[in-house]
């Protein structure tokens, strides 16, 4: 890992969770309130994801952004599954029928402050990071997606965990 002014570049467990039709959930609410969702859900996310020791977790509005290191690819796979369910679970017992889409991928990136002083920012930037988040809607809403260089870094057991999906061949102009 190459850690210099305070930026790691370094391959990464990548994942990126979206709450899906957020607008739904938002909708008539103030702020505060929004704040007030958005915090809970977030802390559910970290609180659960934790044992797999993220490097970073970066909330945006109703999405998140994490990286967990290269060593942690099977706990980061399994805790992200679990993250999935809570937070699903959190929507739905707040009256919502909405979904969280994930997606999880494996590649370089780097994470640092955002700004030289003062703010404690962070963000996570790379290529890598853009073809998680192009993950996030295939097949569909509402699935956990992995791209197939995070299964092939997967060990046999947590490879068991996810099924392939082959989208179906379309024609356009």
């Amino acid at each position: 890992m190459k850690n210099t002014n305070e930026l790691i570049y370094d391959e990464f467990v990548i994942a990126v969770f979206d709450i899906d039709r957020f607008g739904q959930i938002a909708k008539g609410k103030n702020p505060k309130e929004i704040f007030d969702f958005l915090y809970e859900f977030n802390s559910i996310f970290k609180e659960t994801v934790l044992p797999a020791n993220p490097i970073a977790i970066i909330p945006q509005g109703d999405t998140v952004i994490a990286a967990f290191p290269k060593t942690e690819i099977d706990n980061a796979a399994a805790y992200l599954l679990k993250a999935k369910t809570l937070c699903e679970n959190f929507i739905k017992e707040s009256g919502y029928s909405c979904s969280v889409s994930a997606a999880v991928h494996f590649g370089e990136a780097a994470i640092g402050k955002a700004f030289k002083n003062g703010a404690n920012s962070f963000q996570i930037l790379g290529n890598e990071v853009n073809s998680a988040f192009l993950l996030l809607r295939i097949p569909y809403y509402g699935r956990l997606t992995v791209s197939p260089v995070f299964f092939r870094k997967l060990n046999g057991e947590s490879r068991k965990l996810f099924k392939k999906y082959t989208p179906p061949i379309v024609y356009t102009l």
